[in-house]
């Protein structure tokens, strides 16, 4: 066979939208090239080929011939693969070139940073720092990190950030009361404060005692009510020390997606209580693109948690 010409994606383009369309009128119209422009690339096509693409009854298209069929197959898979090409670039030129150091407490950044389903905010990221929330205040403060990711243990971050920080809640992470499996609250769906302070506790020291602390004296009842029975910087520790009877414990249900659960049991408390987790950073910087950018396209992903 002797090519005369090379196919262009101007012809497949005319030649699909005639296959949809069935008609070279209608082809014209959605392609915005005149008719005699369709009949010239389908022209071209067909003396590419050396055989028909349509067949016809009478003068009306009633479908394509073999040949016709498998290119309609090729064409929009070229079509299909040109416009994910077309989304690459556009999304390479309209993502930040400066990608943003991260700092985050350890729950959020073991279980959410490192299984983001948003491509724009993943590509943003260089590092991730973890850190308790101090830290991870003090690094953004000192430029360390450009975003954090971080909890109000405290409920007063509104006024004592104001001015200083932009942020917004990144999502709202469930506190949970976790016990041995042969523990007397095990087999509730669901307990209140006032039945876990019956027991001993065990408090985590990696930052949400505050937390848990104002909870339990907003129901009404105080620290000094509570029996401590020991306080645990590493979470797998406290974990282990909860499966071993130790004492009962009040936790974000984030923190327990990379831990052994095995022999604990896991209980909602009512009322349901949450920690708010926000993400920020320097208000003087918001301008930044790169941060501009990460704050714009940042999206509530709670949903893709498999709690």
């Amino acid at each position: 066979m002797s090519n005369k010409h090379e196919i262009t994606l101007t012809q497949l383009r005319a030649f699909k939208s005639v296959a949809d369309s069935q008609s070279y009128t209608k082809a014209a119209s959605c392609t915005g090239v005149s008719q005699s422009g369709i009949s010239h690339s389908l022209t071209r096509l067909e003396d590419f080929f050396e055989t028909p693409l349509f067949s016809y009854n009478g003068r009306n298209i009633s479908g394509l011939t073999p040949v016709g069929s498998k290119l309609y197959t090729f064409t929009t898979n070229i079509i299909t693969e040109l416009n994910n090409i077309n989304s690459l670039a556009d999304f390479s030129r309209s993502t930040p070139k400066e990608r943003l150091n991260i700092a985050s407490i350890n729950s959020v950044a073991t279980s959410y940073l490192n299984n983001i389903q948003n491509n724009k905010i993943e590509s943003c990221i260089r590092n991730v720092l973890t850190g308790f929330e101090h830290e991870v205040e003090r690094w953004v403060m000192d430029g360390i990190a450009d975003i954090g990711f971080t909890t109000d243990i405290s409920n007063t971050i509104s006024q004592k950030w104001k001015g200083k920080f932009h942020w917004k809640v990144a999502f709202q992470d469930e506190l949970v009361v976790i016990v041995p499996k042969a523990h007397p609250l095990a087999n509730n769906l669901e307990v209140s404060l006032d039945q876990a302070s019956d027991f001993p506790l065990i408090i985590s020291s990696g930052g949400c005692e505050d937390l848990v602390y104002n909870f339990f004296e907003e129901s009404g009842i105080s620290r000094s009510e509570l029996v401590i029975r020991l306080w645990v910087n590493n979470f797998s520790t406290l974990i282990q020390m909860a499966r071993n009877d130790v004492g009962v414990s009040i936790v974000p249900r984030l923190a327990l997606r990379k831990e052994d659960t095995r022999g604990i049991e896991t209980l909602s408390l009512n009322p349901i209580l949450y920690r708010s987790i926000l993400v920020f950073g320097l208000t003087d910087n918001m301008s930044r693109p790169e941060i501009k950018y990460f704050f714009e396209n940042f999206k509530n992903e709670k949903n893709n948690f498999n709690y």
